[in-house]
């Protein structure tokens, strides 16, 4: 493990990308869709601080700043439940392995909810 407090949002987002296709075998697909949910937020967070995120911003994440980015989602860009699902599913994961393989301390995120997704009703 490694701990690197300058390491800046973009760089992690990329060390997270290379592990999942590495270790995880996600598919290009999977890799392209967390890409860009995880730029969204990196984009959301400098926006949000003023400033890129580093690994010291990410310890300092509060449930409210994942609220705000969802909501910001929703009005802002009119997206979809399903898709603020995956993109907190996305978040959660690269929080996960900052914390497991580059020292961010553990946040209290796991109570945070996501958007209710509806499955389609079939056709009739």
């Amino acid at each position: 493990m490694s701990e690197n407090p300058v390491m800046t949002g973009f760089e992690a987002r990329q060390l997270w990308l290379d592990w999942l296709a590495r270790e995880r075998r996600a598919s290009r697909h999977t890799l392209i869709a967390y890409g860009g949910d995880l730029s969204d937020f990196l984009d959301f967070l400098t926006r949000h601080h003023g400033e890129e995120p580093t690994m010291a911003s990410f310890a300092a994440l509060r449930p409210a700043d994942l609220r705000a980015f969802l909501a910001e989602r929703a009005t802002r860009d009119g997206v979809g439940n399903a898709t603020r699902a995956r993109q907190l599913a996305a978040i959660r994961g690269f929080l996960r392995f900052l914390a497991r393989h580059h020292g961010l301390p553990p946040l209290a995120l796991a109570g945070l909810r996501g958007p209710r997704v509806v499955p389609p009703r079939p056709a009739r």
